[in-house]
């Protein structure tokens, strides 16, 4: 067995459109090959400094020097405004999304969104990448406990979550789509 080299680093600049291919991809419409409609856009959200998906709140999971894994994840205390910027910035591109409920807020980390590649899963990139942003979260010091959502119909990830410590806080319907809140006491 070839063992690989793998770091946890802070996305830079130069990593902006794999942020974004990774943003889309957590969505389930990019799977890292071909063309996707919404890349150009979401590269611009990922490229500016205050918006949810900004690559100043991505982590990069590299694998012997490659880029194969992304997390977004933020402190919820500046949440309301960026929402409003980023969702606006897509508006104003074109993109209108159904956003639903506010997804996180004060004292609250946020775990936002994730992607593998694919030739990069069974690693144990994303299991890296959470325990990367759970430590992160402790750190902050002003967040109480960490959030994310998990949609109803993926079963084994919000199983996942579960075993990690996570426990369901309610219901809600973002994005068109019913999930679970899911939080962890930090």
């Amino acid at each position: 067995m070839i063992m690989k080299k793998i770091d946890i680093r802070n996305a830079t600049r130069a990593d902006i459109p794999f942020v974004a291919e990774s943003v889309l991809a957590a969505i389930d419409l990019y799977d890292f090959t071909g063309e996707c409609a919404e890349l150009e856009s979401t590269v611009k959200v990922c490229s500016e400094d205050d918006t949810l998906y900004s690559y100043k709140n991505a982590r990069i999971a590299e694998v012997d020097g490659t880029a194969a894994g992304c997390l977004i994840s933020y402190n919820g205390n500046g949440y309301a405004e960026s929402r409003e910027k980023t969702f606006a910035m897509f508006a104003e591109m074109g993109i209108h999304i159904n956003i639903g409920g506010a997804e996180t807020g004060p004292g609250e980390y946020y775990l936002d969104s994730m992607a593998v590649k694919p030739e990069y899963r069974g690693l144990q990139l994303g299991h890296l990448l959470m325990e990367d942003a759970l430590n992160l979260a402790r750190r902050s010091g002003d967040c109480l406990k960490a959030g994310l959502l998990v949609e109803k119909g993926k079963p084994r990830l919000k199983d996942y979550y579960a075993r990690i410590g996570f426990s369901i806080e309610k219901e809600m319907e973002a994005f068109g789509s019913r999930f679970y809140k899911m939080t962890l006491v930090l």
